[in-house]
């Protein structure tokens, strides 16, 4: 057995590290260049304590996550083979606490679940882009958070803390919280897992008492302070974005509904694959929105009625779902939502979820009907764990740059201004000018009011010394937005100096 597990655990291995082996000299990208190349707090010990002390000093207040970054920036500095390497490790111990996991809760299909996790395409994004070190690191703690709970349950007595106070069960207990406070200063969207505890409650058969409750306010208390502080990081963010929020409250259940199924529909079908989705419109009068909706209600409705018939390792699979995915479902405002409503790294836990939901529906469905040669299952695993591998290896290539990642999602989306935008500054750092002003007017043509773009052409303009243009496009940027004091100093300097802005 322990030889069986043992060659499992390097196939798993083997087929990460071929998978992520095409984005492991891949550039910065996007968040990359403010969390890492242009973070002037990493270059020195008081940049550590202002990541902790001053929630002001970095892009988000992750704390955990940047002292990572600020301890590797001192190893290797922008050389960024080791921060992929170090966030390629993460995901390879993430992958194998979930089978570890899976296997201590007796949820079946522990390894396949594990394994698919490991090589599927949508986790691409969170492990082949440098900034979603934040989603493998928090994950990794997350579970290790998990696992040590499940062992403080397994103990006999309800409380942690019983004499003598310095037990195994208390020290469980203490790592318990210990990892979920790394967890939620790594990121705070981990504060779901109060209610994973719950789910865990569930599984073992127990019967919740009051101690149990006890047990779970020191995590209830370090969440609330956690999402407190992401709540106001989060408005700072929102309230000077380029292209502000506004969805009302029934547009949100709406997306929501939509939300709920793109993630189950890209597990089964993972293609294409896109950086930066592009918005869809929110209808009323949509029958496909509607029934979108509908049917989350249904699901709902049914697992009430249904659930003492249905297997347990499919209803937590699900439940933890809905749970994971609850944050990014476009109920609440986070900052990405004026830019799309849906993102492969807003699945990276969910998945875990979804993937462990699909083999136990199989085993279930299999056991039930007794389909199936014995040849069959292996072959049919097989062929998915290659075809999962090729997809996966060949969309980590398109992280190798900075241009091509965002060539892709031009590729797939013609009209995405976004990423016309971002390519454009990424040809502005290569030089490539004549590019990038071809960039940035597309992706002012798509979308007039481009408030970025335009103020990004008009930096460009001044380089290759087109004044007049330059000062037309600062003009309208100014009656976008007249308070832009970014694009007031640029057109101050460039009127009163008669010298290139720097970009």
């Amino acid at each position: 057995m322990k030889r069986e597990r043992f060659i499992k655990i390097i196939i798993l291995i083997a087929l990460v590290l071929a998978c992520y082996y095409p984005s492991v000299h891949g550039d910065f990208i996007w968040d990359d260049l403010d969390y890492i190349a242009d973070n002037k707090a990493l270059h020195s010990l008081a940049g550590l304590k202002a990541i902790w002390l001053n929630p002001q000093a970095t892009t988000n207040y992750y704390p955990l996550f940047f002292t990572g970054i600020w301890l590797q920036y001192q190893l290797w500095g922008e050389n960024v083979l080791g921060y992929h390497v170090i966030n390629i490790v993460f995901h390879i111990f993430n992958a194998l606490l979930i089978w570890h996991l899976l296997d201590r809760l007796k949820i079946a299909g522990g390894f396949a679940a594990a394994l698919l996790f490991a090589i599927h395409p949508v986790n691409v994004e969170s492990v082949a882009w440098i900034s979603e070190l934040k989603n493998t690191q928090s994950t990794f703690f997350m579970l290790l958070s998990v696992l040590f709970f499940h062992s403080t349950l397994k103990m006999d007595s309800v409380l942690p803390y019983t004499k003598p106070i310095l037990n195994k069960r208390t020290a469980f207990f203490l790592f318990s919280i210990g990892t979920f406070l790394c967890a939620l200063t790594t990121k705070p969207v981990t504060v779901i897992l109060c209610g994973i505890f719950l789910i865990v409650f569930w599984l073992e058969n127990i019967k919740f008492k009051w101690g149990h409750l006890l047990m779970l306010v020191p995590f209830i208390l370090l969440g609330t302070l956690s999402i407190a502080l992401c709540i106001r990081s989060e408005q700072s963010y929102i309230m000077f974005a380029d292209t502000p929020i506004s969805i009302s409250f029934w547009e949100r259940i709406l997306i929501m509904g939509q939300v709920f199924w793109f993630y189950p529909l890209k597990i089964i079908w993972p293609e294409p694959l896109m950086f930066i989705y592009p918005k869809w419109e929110i209808s009323f009068t949509s029958m496909l929105q509607c029934l979108y909706l509908s049917s989350v209600l249904l699901i709902f409705v049914l697992l009430i009625v249904k659930r003492n018939s249905i297997h347990k390792g499919v209803m937590a699979t699900f439940l933890y779902y809905c749970l994971t995915i609850a944050p990014v479902s476009g109920l609440l405002d986070f900052q990405n939502l004026s830019l799309t409503y849906v993102a492969d790294h807003f699945q990276y836990l969910p998945s875990i979820g979804l993937l462990a939901f699909f083999v136990n529906v199989a085993i279930a469905a299999q056991k039930k009907w007794k389909f199936g040669l014995p040849l069959i299952k292996p072959a049919l695993m097989i062929l998915l764990v290659i075809t999962l591998s090729v997809l996966s290896w060949k969309h980590a290539g398109n992280f190798k740059t900075r241009v091509s990642i965002y060539s892709d999602t031009i590729r797939k989306d013609p009209q995405n201004e976004f990423a016309y935008n971002l390519r454009g500054r990424a040809y502005v750092k290569e030089g490539r000018y004549d590019l990038a002003l071809a960039d940035f007017s597309r992706a002012v043509r798509i979308k007039p009011g481009y408030h970025q773009a335009l103020s990004n052409r008009a930096v460009v303009y001044t380089k290759v010394g087109k004044r007049k243009k330059a000062l037309c496009d600062f003009d309208r940027v100014l009656e976008l937005n007249p308070n832009d004091q970014r694009v007031i100093k640029l057109r101050k300097i460039l009127i009163n100096k008669h010298r290139p802005v720097k970009y």
